[in-house]
């Protein structure tokens, strides 16, 4: 591996938050799923799942990229907007209000991480670190497009074009 690319100790803290946000995240996404009671909102979330296992190992890459840890931080924004989600997660609404409520939760943390990709990617365009802003790039794109399917499930949701279905 070629030598470590410099980054400013703001752009490491700034990928700390990130990996914190993801890692957060990952263990939580399994209890989405199995609140969810349609079968398209249990498969995006689990295509989530799938796109933050891949964001974690992207962002991995750019920790070994530029020669410095990114793990063990805790994040005090992710924590705060799963404590808000928690609750939804119990609703004993009827079965598309849940799903609806968890899908506006969900695009919460979709903007945090979209607000987070776009800072650190700045921070290393304006670094002239090439390599870490193609991956951050990447990752901002998977949580914009989250972003909108999450938007649009809960519009079909709210018109009654999706129907509750049991989990199998």
């Amino acid at each position: 591996m070629p030598d470590p690319v410099p980054v400013s100790e703001t752009l490491v803290e700034q990928l700390r938050e990130l990996h914190a946000m993801e890692a957060a995240l990952m263990p939580f996404l399994p209890k989405m799923v199995l609140a969810g009671s349609s079968v398209q909102f249990r498969a995006l979330v689990a295509t989530h799942l799938k796109e933050t296992e891949g964001q974690v190992a992207r962002l991995d890459k750019i920790s070994k990229h530029i020669g410095k840890s990114l793990k063990g931080k805790s994040s005090t924004a992710m924590s705060g907007l799963l404590d808000k989600i928690r609750p939804s997660l119990q609703l004993s609404a009827a079965p598309l209000a849940k799903d609806i409520a968890l899908l506006h939760e969900a695009q919460r943390i979709e903007q945090a991480e979209i607000a987070a990709y776009q800072a650190a990617a700045a921070l290393a365009r304006q670094e002239g670190a090439g390599p870490v802003v193609v991956l951050l790039e990447k990752t901002e794109k998977e949580e914009e497009a989250a972003h909108r399917l999450l938007g649009a499930l809960a519009g079909e949701m709210a018109a009654g074009s999706i129907q509750a279905t049991p989990s199998p």
